[in-house]
Formats: C-alpha cells, sequence, structure tokens
C-alpha cells in the first residue's frame, strides 16, 4: 500500500483544520475590538457628564459679587481663539481679588499652533471707565468682565474665553494629572502663613499641586516677578504635555472634580469640547511664550501714589502681539523699532523661537554702548538703579526727582550712571534729562 495515499486523508484534515483556525481568531480580535469601543464611547460619555456637571458649577460666580455676565467675541471654531487665565489669591474669601496671575492661552486651529503669554500684573494700563491702574486691579474692581475688557483695550485683541481659579484650583488640576515634571533652578524658600510656605530644593523633580503652587508662587530671586511669571510659563506647557498622555481620558472626570469648586469660566459644553481638541493637537514642545510688556517696552518707575508700576510702551507692545501671533510656527518676531530678535535690545526679553523669554538677556549686544563722557543728567521721576543695563538686572538703589547723576556711558537707552553717594548702576534714559 502506498503510504502516500493512506496519509492523504488525513493531510486533508489537518489542512482543513488550518483553514478554519483563522476564522476563530477573527472572531475573537473582533470581540476585543468591539469590547475596546464601548469601553470608549463609555469613557467619552463619562467625561462628557463630567464636563456637563463641571461646567453647571463653574458658569456661575464664584470669585466677586460682579457676576458672570461676560460678553465676549464668539468663536466660530476656525479661525484663532484667545482665552485669559486668571489666577486669585482667595485664602481670605475677599469680595474683590486681584488677579495675581494673568496669562493668555492663543491657539491657531488652522496650524496647531499654540502662543502663551504672561501679562505682568504691575503693568499700568487704562481700566475703561476707572482711568489708570495697575492691570490685576481691573478684576478687583469689576470682576472677570472688567478683566477682559482692559485686556482686549491694551493688547488689541479679542477675548473669547476666560478662566479663573484660586490656589485649591490650581492644586487640584495638579494632582488630578498625577503631578508635573519640573526643574527647580534655584533653591525656593519663603515663610507665609504656615500652610502656603514655599520651600523647595534645587534639581529635576516630580511636584504634586501644592509644590507647583510653590514653585509658581516664588518670586524671591534676583528678577522677581519677572522670573515668577517665566516659571509659570514653564509650567503651564509641561501640564500640557502631561495632559496629552493616554491616561487623560481617565483622569479627566477626577481633574474636573477637584478643580469644579475653585473654578469660574464662560466656556459652554460644546466650547470646551472643540477647545480641547485643539490642545490635544498641540505640539507643546514647540509652543512660543511671551513676557507682556518685554523688557524693552516697560520701564519701571512709580505712580502718584508711590507705588512700583511698569510703564509699557502700549503702541510698540501692539505691535509686538500683532506679530508674534501673526508668526505663529515661524521665526523671531521683527516688530522694527523697539523689538529685537534676539534678547539684546534694552536688556529686554525677546521673542525667539526657543519659547520662554531668556532670564541671561545682555544690553548692547556686548558693544559697551556710546561713551559720553563725564556729563551730567538730572533724575526726572523716581526711578531704580539697577546692576546692570536692563530690568533683567537687579535693583541696586534709587534715585529721586531731582537728584543730579554723572553720566559714565550709554547703552541701548540704558545710562550708566554715578549717585552722589558714589553708586554706580544703570537708569532708563526717559526719566533722565542731560544737562548742558
Amino acid at each position: 500500500m502506498d503510504i502516500r495515499e493512506t496519509n492523504q486523508p488525513a493531510q486533508q484534515e489537518s489542512i482543513g483544520r488550518r483553514v478554519r483556525a483563522p476564522k476563530r481568531r477573527g472572531k475573537g480580535l473582533r470581540r476585543i475590538l468591539l469590547l475596546l469601543a464601548a469601553f470608549l464611547i463609555g469613557l467619552l460619555a463619562y467625561d462628557l457628564i463630567a464636563v456637563m456637571k463641571f461646567l453647571d458649577r463653574a458658569n456661575h460666580n464664584h470669585f466677586t459679587p460682579i457676576g458672570n455676565t461676560v460678553s465676549t467675541d464668539k468663536w466660530e471654531g476656525k479661525e484663532r481663539v484667545n482665552v485669559l487665565l486668571l489666577g486669585v489669591d482667595n485664602r481670605d474669601k475677599d469680595t474683590a481679588p486681584r488677579s495675581d496671575t494673568m496669562m493668555l492661552v492663543s491657539i491657531d486651529p488652522a496650524t496647531g499652533h499654540a502662543d502663551l503669554l504672561s501679562i505682568m500684573r504691575d503693568t499700568y494700563v487704562t481700566v475703561p471707565g476707572h482711568g489708570k491702574s495697575k492691570i490685576n486691579a481691573a478684576f478687583a474692581i469689576g470682576g472677570p468682565e472688567l478683566a477682559v475688557k482692559t485686556v482686549e483695550n491694551f493688547l488689541q485683541i479679542p477675548i473669547h474665553y476666560y478662566v479663573v481659579t484660586d490656589f485649591k484650583g490650581f492644586e487640584g488640576v495638579i494632582d488630578a494629572i498625577g503631578g508635573v515634571d519640573m526643574n527647580v533652578e534655584i533653591p525656593m524658600k519663603y515663610v507665609d502663613d504656615g500652610v502656603y510656605d514655599i520651600n523647595l530644593k534645587p534639581g529635576q523633580q516630580h511636584l504634586n499641586g501644592r509644590e507647583a503652587l510653590q514653585y509658581v508662587r516664588y518670586r524671591g530671586d534676583a528678577r522677581a516677578d519677572f522670573a515668577r511669571t517665566e516659571r509659570q510659563r514653564k509650567l503651564v506647557k509641561a501640564v500640557l504635555a502631561e495632559m496629552k498622555t493616554p491616561l487623560t481620558l481617565v483622569r479627566f472626570p477626577a481633574m474636573l472634580k477637584q478643580a469644579e469648586p475653585y473654578v469660574q469660566t464662560n466656556m459652554t459644553v460644546s466650547d470646551l469640547t472643540r477647545l480641547s481638541t485643539d490642545l490635544l493637537a498641540i505640539d507643546s514642545a514647540s509652543m512660543k511664550s511671551y513676557q507682556i510688556p518685554p523688557d524693552d517696552l516697560l520701564t519701571e518707575t512709580y505712580n502718584n501714589l508711590g507705588e512700583s508700576i511698569l510703564e509699557p510702551d502700549v503702541k510698540a507692545v501692539q505691535k509686538f502681539v500683532r506679530e508674534a501671533l501673526g508668526n505663529s510656527g515661524g521665526s523671531s518676531v521683527h516688530a522694527g523699532s523697539g523689538l529685537s530678535t534676539n534678547a539684546s535690545a534694552a536688556g529686554g526679553d525677546a521673542a525667539n523661537s526657543g519659547g520662554s523669554m531668556g532670564t541671561n538677556a545682555a544690553a548692547g549686544s556686548g558693544t559697551g554702548g556710546k561713551k559720553t563722557g563725564q556729563r551730567t543728567a538730572t533724575v526726572t521721576d523716581p526711578v531704580n538703579v539697577r546692576q546692570g543695563p536692563g530690568t533683567n538686572h537687579a535693583v541696586i538703589a534709587s534715585a529721586s526727582p531731582g537728584e543730579e547723576v554723572t553720566v559714565l556711558g550709554e547703552e541701548g537707552g540704558w545710562y550708566n550712571v554715578k549717585l552722589r553717594n558714589g553708586t554706580v548702576g544703570y537708569i532708563f534714559g526717559q526719566y533722565l534729562t542731560l544737562n548742558q
């Protein structure tokens, strides 16, 4: 008997089994995919319910007695959208807190690019209907409505949405996403009220909500509030990167629940859904960030109440912002007179392709400036005297109106001067009148 003939039925049966096996695996794969789809749909539905519950409370007033009837420009979904983030210190349940943190997130859905702008809280601007004041006072005077109008008036751009939160809301969001990795640049220590003291060691580390709050609040270094706002921009970018992880959908409801009692906004469910989609599409590493006003477009001085303020060159700031947002994803900002494409103009932070503002800006590009000889000048207004030519340098003294100083040199609009007591430092030229 032929062995090959004897084995033929067995071979055919074996072949049949091999042909039918993929069908069973195919059915199993379909079941897994259906279960996965059902899980995702259920998770999205759960997230949507969480969003609706969150906004039901967040659309009501939390922080001011002014109310939450804010009139803003309508966003159609395709054009650039601007969201104003306001942070308040509401530990004392103040009925009119100031917004000590003011940031603007600007997203271009067409390019998938976003920009982050920190507005310095001591910027001296016109508050509509209330004269000149520090920009952070607008929220205390008229709630989110006036804060939005003040920023729109100052920067000449539309604000579509706003979000207000306090310390607890900030901590809750950071904890809900599992914390954030940050490099703490320097030792940070400050005694506050025993609850919100600051005590961070330097180095790369994973920060929880309370620690992240310490990081963005600290301003005890030489650049004070300038360095603080830079750290805030770094943290926002790190949070956006963390929220793009696969666990975001799972953590989202918990994040909203944590923040719910401490957040106020004018967004609707559809607004938040569209914005979330756009945010998740953003490459946070390529997000550019800016200080407003830039160092070279502000002057540190005092108002008539003796308060320290930042006097902006309003028209130049508006031009800076227009060109910064218009150049999304492109090269450095070129704004002509008063602006620089690197961090070397008047000691200021210029927009650059690296993102957040540099802390090592050097005035005069190292040229040493123009020598003026031993001329004298008269101080016209109360002004700080700095260690170097630019607001990134430490304050070493102050000069009073009418005080005569010896001019030693000039760098990019800053004068190297010698005070009557022998102190040598720099004063911005706007506050000096050169004597004949």
